[in-house]
C-alpha cells in the first residue's frame, strides 16, 4: 500500500538535555529543520519545509540527497538548494529544474505517484546542505507523515521545529513515541483554527549497535491523523479503529461481484467437498493456478482493491485485489472471511489508542473458525495454506467488516517450533578424508530460510551445501531438496546430500584431529562492545538440534573425549553431550535454542559470552590415534 499523506508538524516547545555521548558518534548533524503546515480546510493544505544538514563523513552522505513523492493531488510548487564547504564557500546551487523526475517504483508495477529527486555526493567532508521547498495538497488529507526530528541513526540534532495550523473541526490527533508526553501543546486561535507546535534541541546521536531494535522503534517521532477527513472524493472518520474500518469497508462494497461462469466453476469444484476446510483448499488452489501478484497502486490512494472480476479477467492483482478476490470466491461457496489490513514489515503493533491509515502496508484474509482463526496469505499462494509466515506472525491487524474495524493479533509460533534438525553421518578414512551423509530438516520460520533452494538449480544447491557444512576440499556427490507442503499442516524443507571431503581431519603424526561438529560453518559471534547503550533485541527465536555420528577408521581409537556442556541465559540455552555406542563410533548431540525478545542493555555482555562459548563448543576437535 503506497505512502499516504503529507508531513505534518505537531508538538510543543521542548528542550532535551544533551547526553554525554561524543560528537564522533554522529555521521551528520541536523543544524536546522523547520516545517510550517497550514490546512486551509479538510481538502487543501500547504507545507513549507527547510532542512540544513552538516555531512561529517561518507557514512552520512545519504543525508545530502533530496527526494519527495508527488501525485496529481500532491505537488511540489517551489524548491531551492545550496551546498557549502566548511569555510562557507558555495559549492553547488540547485534549482527545481535540476531535480530529476521518475515514475519508477521499486515496490509497485503501476502507481499514480511520481518522485522528484536529486543525488549529491560530496567530494570532501564536511559539507553543509540546505534544502527549502513548498508542497501543496488537495483532496488527500486522510493522514500526515510523522514529525521525525531525527530521521536516522548516528544523526545529531541541533534544532528542529514543527508547526501545524488546521481547522478545529478536523480534530487532528497525535501519538508521541520516544519523546516526553509533554512534547505536544495545543493553542486554540480566535479564527476557529488550532495550532500545534513542537521544538527539540540537542538530540544526541542514536548509536548503531549489533542486536539492536529496528530504527523505527528507537527514533523519536510524533504521528498525526485527522479525525474527520476528505480523501479523493470520499468522506470518513478515523477517530477510532471502528470508525476507520467502516470507511475501509465502504471501499470494498460492490467489488466482490463474480460472473455466472466463475460461480458455476466454483460450485463444480466445491459442491462435493465434505468440510469447510476442504472448500477453502480447493478455492486457494484455484487462486494459485489462475493469478499472480503484481503491485498496483492506482485509484483511491492504493487503498481500494480492484474488482474481483478484473482480477479474474487479467490474472493478476496486488495484495488488496487478490485478498478481495479470494474473499469473494469463498463467500460464493458459503465460507465467510474477513479482509484485514496489516503491517508486513518491521512494525508488529498498531497503536490501539491511535487509529490512522499509515500503520498498515499489506492485506491478508482471515477465516474465523470455532476454535481459532485461519489466516490466508493471498499474495503468495505457493506458501502452505494456513501457514502464518514470519512477515505477519504475531502482528496486529485491523479486521474490517460491516461493524467497522477492530484490532486482532495473529498467532506467533513458539521459538522451539522454528526448528532445524541436522543429522550428519561421517565415515572417516585413515588419511583424513571422509564421506559425509547430510540430512537437514527445517520447520516454520527456518523452513522459510530454505525456500530459495526450492527454485535453485543443482549448482546453486551444491554451493549452498558446501557453504553451510565444514568439508575442506569437498565435492558434493549428490543433493536432493524436498518440500513438504500440505494445507493446514506444518511446512518443512528437507535437504539430503552426500559430500566427499579430501581433508576433513588433519593428520598430526599418528593422530587425526577430527572436527567435532561440521555444521554451523557460518556461525558468528557478537562483537564485543563496551558501554552498551540500547536495548538488546533478538529478532527471531529458533531451535537447532544436531546429531553428528563419526565412524572411526579401522585401527584407530579415541584419545580424549570432550566433556558434556550446558549453559543457559535469558535469551538462549546450549546443550551438548557425547556418547560412544561402540569403540569405533562417536555420537555428538547438540541443541541450541535462542529466545526472541527485547532485553536490557546490561545483558549484552552475557550475550557476547554466550555466543562466544557456543562458537567455541562448535569449533572443538576430537583427537583420535592409531592403536
Amino acid at each position: 500500500m503506497q505512502r499516504i499523506g503529507i508531513m505534518i508538524c505537531i508538538a510543543c516547545s521542548l528542550l532535551l538535555p544533551m547526553t554525554t555521548w561524543a560528537a564522533t558518534d554522529a555521521d551528520a548533524v541536523v543544524i536546522e529543520q523547520t516545517t510550517q503546515l497550514t490546512c486551509k480546510n479538510k481538502d487543501v493544505a500547504t507545507v513549507v519545509y527547510k532542512v540544513v544538514y552538516e555531512i561529517l563523513n561518507e557514512k552520512g552522505k545519504d543525508f545530502a540527497d533530496f527526494s519527495i513523492n508527488c501525485s496529481g493531488n500532491e505537488k511540489l510548487t517551489a524548491f531551492s538548494g545550496v551546498v557549502t564547504n566548511a569555510a562557507g564557500k558555495e559549492l553547488k546551487k540547485i534549482k527545481k529544474g535540476d531535480l530529476k523526475r521518475t515514475e519508477f517504483s521499486a515496490e509497485a508495477f503501476a502507481t499514480d505517484s511520481y518522485s522528484y529527486y536529486y543525488d549529491y555526493t560530496p567530494a570532501s567532508y564536511p559539507v553543509k546542505v540546505t534544502y527549502e521547498w513548498t508542497y501543496e495538497l488537495k483532496g488527500v488529507l486522510i493522514g500526515f507523515d510523522p514529525f521525525v526530528p531525527q530521521p536516522g541513526l548516528r544523526l545529531q540534532v541541533n534544532h528542529a521545529k514543527y508547526e501545524l495550523t488546521a481547522p478545529a473541526d478536523m480534530g487532528v490527533r497525535y501519538k508521541i513515541v520516544n519523546l516526553p508526553d509533554s512534547s505536544v501543546r495545543e493553542i486554540t486561535n480566535g479564527d476557529g483554527t488550532v495550532t500545534l507546535t513542537a521544538e527539540v534541541q540537542q538530540l544526541a546521536p542514536i548509536a548503531s549497535e549489533d542486536y539492536s531494535e529496528p530504527a523505527s522503534e528507537m527514533l523519536p517521532v510524533v504521528y498525526f491523523a485527522p479525525s474527520d477527513f476528505h480523501y479523493l472524493g470520499t468522506t470518513g472518520n478515523c477517530s477510532t479503529w471502528e470508525n476507520f474500518g467502516k470507511w475501509q469497508y465502504a471501499l470494498l462494497e460492490g467489488r466482490d461481484v463474480l460472473s455466472d461462469e466463475l460461480k458455476a466453476r466454483l460450485h463444480s469444484l466445491t459442491d462435493t467437498c465434505t468440510s469447510e476446510r476442504s472448500k477453502i483448499a480447493v478455492v486457494y488452489g484455484l487462486l494459485e493456478q489462475t493469478t499472480r501478484y503484481v503491485s498496483i497502486q492506482l485509484g483511491i490512494g492504493g487503498l481500494q482493491p480492484f474488482p474481483a472480476m478484473e482480477v479474474w479477467r487479467t490474472g493478476f492483482g496486488d495484495c488488496k485485489a487478490l485478498t478481495n478476490f479470494m474473499r469473494a470466491m469463498l463467500r460464493e461457496v458459503g465460507v465467510k472471511s474477513t479482509y484485514c489490513t496489516i503491517n508486513a514489515r518491521l512494525r508488529k503493533n498498531f497503536y490501539p489508542d491511535f487509529a490512522s491509515v499509515g500503520q498498515s502496508n499489506h492485506v491478508v484474509l482471515c477465516v474465523p473458525e470455532a476454535s481459532d482463526s485461519l489466516w490466508i496469505e493471498c499474495t503468495d499462494p505457493s506458501l502452505p495454506l494456513g501457514y502464518v509466515h514470519s512477515g505477519i506472525a504475531g502482528h496486529h491487524a485491523m479486521a474490517v467488516d460491516e461493524q467497522g474495524g477492530h484490532l486482532v493479533r495473529l498467532p506467533q509460533y513458539a521459538d522451539s517450533l522454528n526448528l532445524q534438525s541436522t543429522k550428519v553421518d561421517v565415515t572417516l578414512q585413515a588419511d583424513g578424508s571422509a564421506h559425509l551423509a547430510v540430512e537437514l530438516r527445517t520447520e516454520y520460520e527456518q523452513y522459510e530460510d530454505l525456500l530459495p533452494l526450492r527454485i535453485a538449480d543443482d549448482r546453486e544447491r551444491k554451493e549452498w551445501l558446501l557453504k553451510n557444512f565444514k568439508a575442506p576440499h569437498g565435492v558434493v556427490a549428490a543433493i536432493q531438496v524436498e518440500e513438504q507442503r500440505q494445507p493446514f499442516c506444518v511446512p518443512t524443507m528437507m535437504v539430503c546430500g552426500q559430500i566427499d571431503s579430501q581433508k576433513f581431519a588433519n593428520a598430526v603424526g599418528s593422530r587425526l584431529i577430527v572436527p567435532l561438529n561440521p555444521t554451523h560453518r557460518p556461525y558468528s559471534t557478537v562483537p564485543k562492545a563496551l558501554n552498551r547503550r540500547g536495548k538488546v533485541y533478538v529478532r527471531a527465536g529458533y531451535r537447532d538440534v544436531d546429531t553428528i555420528t563419526i565412524h572411526l577408521p579401522e585401527g584407530f581409537e579415541v584419545e580424549a573425549l570432550p566433556g558434556a556442556s550446558h549453559f543457559e541465559e535469558a535469551f538462549g540455552e546450549w546443550k551438548m553431550h557425547i556418547t560412544t555406542p561402540d569403540a569405533r563410533t562417536v555420537v555428538v548431540s547438540t541443541s541450541l535454542t535462542m529466545h526472541q525478545g527485547t532485553y536490557s542493555p546490561d545483558t549484552f555482555a552475557a550475550l557476547y559470552e554466550f555466543k562466544k562459548k557456543v562458537k567455541q563448543q562448535l569449533a572443538q576437535f576430537l583427537p583420535i590415534k592409531k592403536k
